[in-house]
């Protein structure tokens, strides 16, 4: 089961910290990106609850180099390994990278050097 945390800027944008567990569920991976309603097809109409990631692997949050330089892989095949894994990486790398990365999205121009796909700029300032 995956788990995400998201803050409502605005009604057109929100940012997320959405950690991604592993099929076999002895790691997870954590992704920080802001996104709007804008950018969701249709049938992810329940926003923020469905929702889009519209930057992709530039998103994945690295516990030493920070957000957009490659997933960290976190381990948490038990639970001691779980917590030690939030408390020594995951949350100092949240503190150190994904806050700070995550402050600069005030409105929609702010995700436009950062999409996925240049394209998406348009669905934006619809």
């Amino acid at each position: 089961m995956d788990s995400t945390y998201f803050k409502r800027i605005s009604d057109e944008l929100c940012l997320f910290i959405h950690f991604e567990i592993s099929r076999d569920r002895s790691s997870y991976t954590v992704w920080v990106y802001p996104s709007s309603p804008k950018l969701n097809p249709p049938e992810l109409s329940r926003f923020p609850e469905q929702h889009g990631n519209p930057l992709g692997s530039k998103s994945f949050l690295n516990a030493k180099l920070g957000v957009g330089h490659g997933a960290s892989t976190f381990s948490c095949g038990t639970k001691d390994l779980l917590k030690m894994t939030l408390s020594r990486h995951v949350l100092p790398a949240i503190e150190r990278h994904a806050v700070t990365f995550l402050d600069q999205f005030k409105s929609l121009p702010d995700l436009v050097p950062f999409l996925e796909y240049p394209q998406w700029a348009s669905a934006l300032s619809a």
